[in-house]
């Protein structure tokens, strides 16, 4: 029986490739799942003839942010989002 290790969206629009998703289970974390599914990403924007492959997380999120640098991401832009739970009040 296999379990899943992890999984990657990469959406192509016009000539740019953009990952939506990268998600890597916690018993499979820094042993190298994140980086094949970061370059299995990066072949697929390359044989779709994207001039380019971008990625949006979180600042906090440190696992991500060295993964992607060290896979030659760059910080296009910073933004902060803002975001509050509203409960109905009867």
């Amino acid at each position: 029986q296999s379990k899943l290790m992890g999984f990657i969206t990469v959406k192509k629009r016009k000539n740019r490739a953009t990952v939506g998703l990268l998600a890597v289970s916690s018993e499979h974390r820094r042993q190298g799942v994140g980086r094949s599914l970061i370059q299995r990403a990066k072949c697929f924007a390359l044989q779709q003839g994207c001039a380019s492959l971008s990625v949006g997380t979180q600042a906090t999120n440190t696992g991500a942010n060295t993964l992607y640098s060290k896979e030659g991401f760059v910080v296009e832009r910073s933004e902060s989002w803002f975001h509050l739970w509203v409960s109905e009040t009867t």
